[in-house]
């Protein structure tokens, strides 16, 4: 089973590189963001582990663009970030699972299991939209709840997911000039 690794300290990659590849799995390492996007659009991993801290780019950035180029994809965020507001960001914009560093490695594998054994894929969610009135409700009016408590300082969450939307569409258009100027 592939896996692609994204991650900018090299004393993590190789450690966690290594430890990835004991039972079994074959593990790409890179740590720029714009080959992971690259690698992630073009091969076939089954799971990504992307670190929240990289460089030069956001990594919730990294995230989005990831997810709309494979919705299929397993995606677990690594974060020294503890907090419910970047943890629930991350699920929202797209991770399956947030893991809060540090961690073991018996803790990693575990939630590379959990990921593998979830067979549905975010596309087929949106395709399962025959809940009732009564849930579909209650399920709004949770997620209303959960989003108004995580505010941080500089407003609701719905304002950093907004932020990241703009950003990965300024990149794309940038990207398209540049192309379209060569």
């Amino acid at each position: 089973m592939k896996i692609l690794f994204v991650e900018d300290t090299s004393t993590q990659q190789g450690s966690l590189a290594f430890d990835l590849r004991r039972p079994g799995y074959t593990v790409d390492v890179v740590n720029d963001s714009d080959r992971a996007i690259e690698l992630a659009a073009s091969r076939g991993y089954k799971v990504i582990i992307l670190d929240l801290m990289l460089p030069r780019e956001s990594s919730l950035l990294v995230l989005h663009e990831i997810r709309e180029s494979n919705r299929d994809v397993k995606i677990l965020l690594l974060s020294e970030h503890d907090q419910v507001h970047d943890r629930v960001t991350a699920l929202i914009q797209g991770a399956n699972d947030y893991l809060v560093k540090p961690f073991s490695f018996d803790e990693l594998h575990a939630c590379i299991q959990k990921l593998l054994r979830r067979k549905f894929s975010q596309a087929s969610i949106s395709e399962t939209s025959d809940l009732e009135p009564d849930n579909s409700e209650h399920t709004n009016r949770l997620i209303a709840e959960l989003l108004e408590r995580c505010t941080c300082d500089h407003g609701p969450i719905e304002l950093v997911i907004s932020e990241i939307k703009a950003a990965a569409l300024l990149k794309r258009v940038s990207f398209e000039l540049r192309k379209s100027a060569i």
